[in-house]
Protein backbone atom coordinates (compact mmCIF):
# COMPACT_ATOMS: atom_id res chain seq x y z
CA UNK A 1 0.00 0.00 0.00
CA UNK A 2 1.35 3.56 -1.18
CA UNK A 3 1.37 6.01 1.38
CA UNK A 4 0.20 9.18 -0.38
CA UNK A 5 -2.23 11.70 -0.78
CA UNK A 6 -5.22 11.60 -2.85
CA UNK A 7 -4.76 14.57 -5.53
CA UNK A 8 -7.57 16.04 -6.78
CA UNK A 9 -9.32 14.46 -9.76
CA UNK A 10 -12.23 12.92 -11.57
CA UNK A 11 -13.37 9.54 -9.65
CA UNK A 12 -15.06 6.55 -11.76
CA UNK A 13 -15.12 2.46 -11.53
CA UNK A 14 -16.18 2.70 -7.77
CA UNK A 15 -17.02 -0.86 -6.63
CA UNK A 16 -17.61 -1.81 -2.92
CA UNK A 17 -15.70 -5.46 -2.25
CA UNK A 18 -17.72 -8.53 -1.57
CA UNK A 19 -19.23 -7.19 2.15
CA UNK A 20 -19.48 -3.42 1.60
CA UNK A 21 -16.94 -2.85 4.14
CA UNK A 22 -14.82 -1.17 1.58
CA UNK A 23 -14.52 1.12 -1.86
CA UNK A 24 -12.42 0.54 -4.98
CA UNK A 25 -11.88 3.48 -7.21
CA UNK A 26 -10.13 4.93 -9.69
CA UNK A 27 -8.61 8.33 -9.51
CA UNK A 28 -7.86 9.76 -13.20
CA UNK A 29 -5.64 12.88 -13.99
CA UNK A 30 -5.78 14.13 -17.75
CA UNK A 31 -2.21 14.60 -19.01
CA UNK A 32 -0.86 15.62 -22.54
CA UNK A 33 0.09 11.96 -23.41
CA UNK A 34 -4.02 10.82 -21.95
CA UNK A 35 -5.29 10.13 -19.07
CA UNK A 36 -3.42 8.79 -16.05
CA UNK A 37 -5.23 5.97 -13.11
CA UNK A 38 -4.51 5.30 -9.73
CA UNK A 39 -5.81 3.19 -8.02
CA UNK A 40 -7.37 3.88 -3.86
CA UNK A 41 -9.41 1.92 -1.53
CA UNK A 42 -11.29 3.57 1.27
CA UNK A 43 -14.19 2.50 4.08
CA UNK A 44 -17.62 3.65 3.11
CA UNK A 45 -17.14 6.29 5.87
CA UNK A 46 -14.13 7.98 4.15
CA UNK A 47 -11.54 6.80 6.55
CA UNK A 48 -8.25 4.28 5.56
CA UNK A 49 -7.40 6.14 2.80
CA UNK A 50 -5.18 4.00 0.67
CA UNK A 51 -3.24 4.23 -2.89
CA UNK A 52 -2.82 0.66 -3.73
CA UNK A 53 -1.31 1.33 -7.65
CA UNK A 54 0.34 5.17 -8.42
CA UNK A 55 0.02 7.46 -11.13
CA UNK A 56 3.21 6.39 -12.57
CA UNK A 57 1.07 3.05 -14.69
CA UNK A 58 -1.96 2.73 -17.18
CA UNK A 59 -4.42 0.84 -15.60
CA UNK A 60 -8.11 0.13 -16.85
CA UNK A 61 -10.13 -2.75 -14.66
CA UNK A 62 -9.68 -4.24 -11.53
CA UNK A 63 -12.38 -6.16 -9.36
CA UNK A 64 -12.28 -7.43 -5.66
CA UNK A 65 -11.26 -11.08 -4.65
CA UNK A 66 -12.76 -11.04 -1.04
CA UNK A 67 -13.70 -8.36 1.67
CA UNK A 68 -10.10 -7.39 2.02
CA UNK A 69 -8.28 -8.18 -1.28
CA UNK A 70 -8.33 -6.64 -4.92
CA UNK A 71 -8.25 -9.39 -7.94
CA UNK A 72 -5.07 -10.61 -6.41
CA UNK A 73 -3.26 -13.83 -6.95
CA UNK A 74 -4.00 -17.10 -4.63
CA UNK A 75 -0.84 -16.30 -3.04
CA UNK A 76 -1.37 -12.24 -2.20
CA UNK A 77 1.53 -11.08 -4.34
CA UNK A 78 0.34 -10.04 -7.89
CA UNK A 79 -2.59 -7.91 -8.91
CA UNK A 80 -3.31 -8.36 -12.59
CA UNK A 81 -4.57 -5.14 -14.59
CA UNK A 82 -5.08 -3.96 -17.86
CA UNK A 83 -5.02 -0.51 -19.93
CA UNK A 84 -7.80 0.73 -22.51
CA UNK A 85 -7.35 0.11 -25.82
CA UNK A 86 -4.78 3.02 -27.26
CA UNK A 87 -3.32 4.14 -30.17
CA UNK A 88 -3.91 3.30 -33.85
CA UNK A 89 -3.44 -0.07 -33.35
CA UNK A 90 -6.11 0.15 -30.44
CA UNK A 91 -3.56 -2.08 -28.25
CA UNK A 92 -4.11 -3.22 -24.74
CA UNK A 93 -1.70 -3.75 -22.13
CA UNK A 94 -1.83 -6.55 -19.89
CA UNK A 95 0.01 -5.95 -16.15
CA UNK A 96 0.81 -7.74 -13.19
CA UNK A 97 1.67 -5.36 -10.24
CA UNK A 98 3.67 -6.90 -7.20
CA UNK A 99 2.03 -5.71 -4.27
CA UNK A 100 5.22 -6.60 -2.07
CA UNK A 101 8.03 -4.65 -4.37
CA UNK A 102 5.40 -1.87 -6.28
CA UNK A 103 7.05 -3.19 -9.47
CA UNK A 104 4.27 -3.53 -12.76
CA UNK A 105 5.85 -6.32 -15.69
CA UNK A 106 4.18 -5.69 -18.76
CA UNK A 107 2.83 -9.00 -19.59
CA UNK A 108 1.34 -8.58 -23.33
CA UNK A 109 0.38 -6.02 -25.57
CA UNK A 110 -3.13 -7.07 -27.34
CA UNK A 111 -4.07 -5.58 -30.54
CA UNK A 112 -7.68 -5.09 -32.23
CA UNK A 113 -9.32 -4.32 -35.16
CA UNK A 114 -10.88 -0.72 -35.47
CA UNK A 115 -14.19 -1.89 -35.52
CA UNK A 116 -13.82 -2.53 -32.25
CA UNK A 117 -14.23 1.08 -31.14
CA UNK A 118 -16.23 2.52 -28.83
CA UNK A 119 -19.55 0.33 -27.20
CA UNK A 120 -18.17 -2.47 -28.95
CA UNK A 121 -14.28 -2.49 -27.97
CA UNK A 122 -13.23 -5.62 -26.74
CA UNK A 123 -11.13 -4.58 -22.96
CA UNK A 124 -8.99 -7.28 -21.38
CA UNK A 125 -11.12 -7.68 -18.56
CA UNK A 126 -8.05 -9.77 -16.74
CA UNK A 127 -8.72 -12.69 -14.03
CA UNK A 128 -7.64 -15.26 -12.55
CA UNK A 129 -7.81 -19.03 -12.35
CA UNK A 130 -7.93 -20.67 -8.90
CA UNK A 131 -4.45 -21.34 -9.52
CA UNK A 132 -2.60 -18.99 -9.57
CA UNK A 133 -0.49 -19.65 -12.62
CA UNK A 134 -3.10 -18.60 -15.12
CA UNK A 135 -4.56 -15.19 -16.29
CA UNK A 136 -7.88 -15.36 -18.68
CA UNK A 137 -8.31 -12.50 -20.97
CA UNK A 138 -10.70 -11.66 -23.37
CA UNK A 139 -9.37 -10.50 -26.47
CA UNK A 140 -9.69 -10.19 -30.30
CA UNK A 141 -6.43 -10.34 -32.17
CA UNK A 142 -8.35 -12.26 -35.41
CA UNK A 143 -11.30 -10.16 -35.36
CA UNK A 144 -13.17 -12.25 -33.26
CA UNK A 145 -13.68 -11.99 -29.37
CA UNK A 146 -12.43 -15.14 -27.57
CA UNK A 147 -11.29 -16.15 -23.83
CA UNK A 148 -7.32 -16.79 -23.78
CA UNK A 149 -5.39 -18.52 -21.17
CA UNK A 150 -2.36 -16.85 -20.06
CA UNK A 151 0.52 -19.13 -18.20
CA UNK A 152 1.82 -16.46 -16.17
CA UNK A 153 3.62 -19.24 -13.66
CA UNK A 154 7.45 -18.17 -15.19
CA UNK A 155 6.46 -14.30 -13.82
CA UNK A 156 4.64 -14.97 -10.06
CA UNK A 157 7.22 -17.95 -9.17
CA UNK A 158 4.48 -21.01 -9.37
CA UNK A 159 5.12 -24.06 -10.78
Amino acid sequence: MIKRKLTRGPFNHVMFNTDGSRLLFFCRMRTARGHRSSLWTVNPDGSELAMQIDFDHWISHFAWFDSRHILISTDRRWIVCDTYPRGPGHVSKLMLYNVESGDMTTIGEFASEPVFEGDVRCDLHPRWTSDGKTISIDAVPDGDRQIYLLDVSEIVGRS
